[in-house]
């Protein structure tokens, strides 16, 4: 992914902004290595409290974790980018501003080899890494690079990994 950043920007411009395992994926990149990234947007990204991410794990042990469960059973492909784009506009995306679902699809989709798209995430993949949790104290120990890293909740979400406190749009600095 590092390669692939650097043949379109350079990292002292790149911001990466993600949404759920995506934002998790950008976050760990440059909390991993350092100066992949100017900034980080994780968009409900499964990157855990301490607590929640060991029940979490505990959970995925005993195959009573939620979101793995759920994450194994999602959709893969679609006859065609219309009815993907349907899909998501009426259930995870319902109420996003279209330009953000565009944006979502964008980088979600690629063309399936039999025709169609499909999610370029297996989602049997997206299961083992919910199955599994990121943790933040644990992703962003000894972190030295310069990068603001923000994990950032929605008001039109029906879920949210980071279980901030209160209601509507919240955001937690990572790293500031």
């Amino acid at each position: 992914l590092q390669s692939e950043l650097r043949a379109v920007a350079p990292a002292s411009r790149t911001v990466g902004v993600g949404h759920s395992m995506g934002g998790a994926v950008l976050a760990a990149l440059e909390l991993r290595q350092p100066g992949s990234l100017a900034r980080v947007a994780a968009i409900e990204p499964p990157i855990f409290p301490a607590a929640v991410g060991r029940l979490a794990r505990l959970l995925t042990s005993a195959g009573l974790n939620p979101l793995a469960n759920a994450a194994v059973q999602r959709r893969r492909a679609w006859p065609s980018a219309a009815a993907a784009r349907e899909h998501f506009g009426s259930r995870m995306a319902a109420g996003w501003d279209s330009r953000s679902l565009d944006a979502f699809l964008g980088g979600a989709l690629r063309d399936a080899p039999g025709g169609g798209v499909e999610l370029c995430c297996d989602p049997a993949t997206e299961a083992r890494c919910l199955g599994l949790p990121l943790v933040a104290s644990e992703v962003a120990a000894g972190y030295d690079g310069g990068a603001a890293v923000t994990l950032v909740t929605c008001s039109a979400s029906r879920f949210s990994p980071l279980l901030l406190p209160g209601s509507g749009p919240a955001a937690y600095s990572l790293v500031a």
